[in-house]
Parts: C-alpha cells; sequence; structure tokens
C-alpha cells in the first residue's frame, strides 16, 4: 500500500492524507462531542452568523420561518447535521442550490448538491412552519413557551431546536439578528438592539440585531403585549419589556404590598446601578445592549440570562428583595455563563 492511499483519521470524523494530499468527505459529526447531551450540537463546521425571519400569528400558534445560516466547514462535508424538532420543513438550500434532507430523530441531515471542502464558508437557508412545542422533562419545562397573547422563549439547555435549526451547543457561539413578524398591535422582541419596526398590512415588523457571538439556548423571543421601554444608561443602550398585567397582579394576596408591575418597575430601574456596581468586579460589561423580558406566563417558572434581555416569570416580582436578587443575578450572568 502508497502512502498516499493510507488515511489517517482526525477529530469529529475529518481524515487527511498522509503526504499532504486532499482528505475525501465525509459526514459532520451528528454531536459536538457532549457527554450528557450526545446530540446537542454538530460536528464538522462552526457557524458564524444566523439570520432569523419569522412570522408568528398567537390565533393559531403557527410560526413561519426562514433560517440564513452562514458557517464553515472544519472538515471535507458531504452532509451535515442540524438541530431541529417538532416543525416542518419546506425547503433547504446549500450556497443557494436544493438541497436534499432527511430526519434521524431529531437531526436534521443535509446532503448539498456538492460536497463541501474543509475551511469553507457556506450558507444554508431552511424554510419552515408548524407550531414550536414546549419541552418538558424531570427539571420542568423549557424552550417555547406559548402564552395567553403570544409567546416566550427561555432555550436552556436546547430548546433553541424548538424553533429554528442550530447548531444547538454552546461550544459553538455565533451572532444572530432576528426578525419577527406579529399582528398590529403586538410587540416582538429580542436580543440585542432594536434596528427598527414597522407596520403594514396589519403586521409589525420588529427587527433586532446582536453583534456579540451568543450561545444558542440564550437566544430568546417575545411575542405579545408589552411595555415596551427604550433608554440609555452609561453607553448602554436598554429595552426592557414588561407584560402590562402586571399592573394588576397581586402576588401575594395576604399583603396589601404593590403589584408586581410596580415591583418589577423598581427593581428593573436599577439595572444599569447594577451593571455599574458588577462592572467594577467583573471588568467592563461585555455587550452593548442590555435590559429585560417580564412575561406573566404560567408556565413559565424559572428566570434566564438570555444573552442582553434576561427573560423573567412574574413570579419573581412579589417584593423588592426577591426582585432585586434575582435581576442582580441574571445580569451577573452576562458576564458569567453568557
Amino acid at each position: 500500500m502508497t502512502t498516499a492511499g493510507v488515511l489517517v483519521a482526525m477529530s469529529a470524523g475529518t481524515a487527511v492524507a498522509e503526504g499532504g494530499g486532499r482528505a475525501d468527505p465525509q459526514p459532520g459529526a451528528p454531536g459536538i462531542g457532549d457527554p450528557y447531551y450526545p446530540l446537542d450540537g454538530n460536528g464538522g463546521y462552526d457557524v458564524r452568523h444566523y439570520r432569523l425571519d419569522l412570522r408568528y400569528d398567537p390565533a393559531t400558534d403557527v410560526l413561519d420561518g426562514t433560517a440564513t445560516i452562514t458557517a464553515q466547514a472544519t472538515q471535507a462535508l458531504s452532509r451535515f447535521d442540524l438541530d431541529f424538532q417538532g416543525l416542518e420543513v419546506r425547503s433547504v438550500t446549500v450556497g443557494g442550490r436544493a438541497a436534499t434532507w432527511t430526519w434521524e430523530g431529531q437531526e436534521l441531515v443535509v446532503t448539498p448538491a456538492h460536497p463541501l471542502r474543509e475551511g469553507r464558508r457556506f450558507t444554508v437557508e431552511v424554510v419552515y412552519d408548524g407550531v414550536p412545542q414546549t419541552l418538558t422533562d424531570e427539571l420542568g419545562g423549557s424552550g417555547f413557551f406559548h402564552t395567553d397573547d403570544g409567546a416566550v422563549v427561555a432555550g436552556q439547555p436546547h430548546g433553541a431546536a424548538t424553533w429554528f435549526p442550530a447548531n444547538d451547543h454552546p461550544r459553538d457561539a455565533a451572532s444572530i439578528d432576528v426578525s419577527v413578524t406579529v399582528p398590529e398591535g403586538l410587540e416582538g422582541v429580542s436580543n440585542g438592539v432594536l434596528s427598527g419596526s414597522w407596520t403594514a398590512d396589519g403586521w409589525t415588523t420588529w427587527s433586532w440585531s446582536a453583534e456579540e457571538p451568543m450561545a444558542t439556548y440564550l437566544v430568546t423571543l417575545a411575542v405579545g403585549e408589552f411595555d415596551l421601554r427604550e433608554y440609555e444608561a452609561g453607553g448602554i443602550a436598554f429595552w426592557d419589556a414588561v407584560d402590562p398585567d402586571l399592573a394588576t397582579l397581586d402576588l401575594d394576596p395576604e399583603t396589601e404590598g404593590p403589584s408586581a408591575g410596580a415591583v418589577a418597575d423598581a427593581a428593573l430601574a436599577r439595572q444599569p446601578e447594577v451593571i455599574e456596581a458588577a462592572s467594577g468586579w467583573f471588568g467592563p460589561y461585555p455587550f452593548t445592549a442590555a435590559g429585560a423580558i417580564v412575561d406573566d406566563a404560567p408556565d413559565l417558572g424559572f428566570a434566564l440570562e438570555t444573552q442582553t434581555r434576561p427573560v423573567y416569570a412574574s413570579s419573581f416580582f412579589t417584593d423588592a428583595v426577591t426582585a432585586e436578587s434575582v435581576v442582580v443575578h441574571e445580569l451577573a450572568h452576562q458576564w458569567y455563563g453568557d
């Protein structure tokens, strides 16, 4: 056997020919190597950017989406996986050319028209629709929660794959743009900076951009009626989205204290102060935007450090101490955990 015909296996299924020959394309691994969640994430590529163009109708709970994923091959790829579950795929293209796809459990397996060479940057577009499902396990619910007027997403540990195709593991962070179209009169909120909003034919589109890379579980979406407040403090742009139902919500009926909305407003007003103090302890704040989403969603029983815009269950806003403590906790995650 000549050395030119000998292949030496490399990590995640990559192979290179001895003597410097180009490797034959191989399938990307169906998991990124997590011992707890073996099929979370995928091998063979690194995502650089997600663009999500979404339309969500709370009357039907149907989400229509186009996900455009920019990635770089880390091996010669004959095919690759995307984490995705519960929704219907309508089309897939790679590099603008139709690709074939199959389902292997909760893995969307994509075969491009031509193999991808190692190091190549490529674009995948997936068009899909359906009703996203909430994940439940021994720890409770996570992912996409349906509410009385929309939805809210808290994706830890792997709920991103319930509403967009992804390399759903913290090891592969990427920047993201989210554009969501909702019925006029409702707000659509996500991570990062609000690029703009516009209304046409009874629908309003909200466009958000997060330039700093994030893990997919940290991507959030909230649709519904919100009191959306924009302000600036310390060079950071803030957007707080608070469900107006909290204004009349008394979470502690045994007392005559303020409503959950008043408690939430007071706690969120201290966010610039918290970030300034934490910057002194941990270093400069890592992002250009900050803020919060507080939704009166009965099935959401926790808070999550969704990057630049943590999500909070209304149950945290019974009193000032509890409220301020959870805000400090989730903001600290912006340095440690995001």
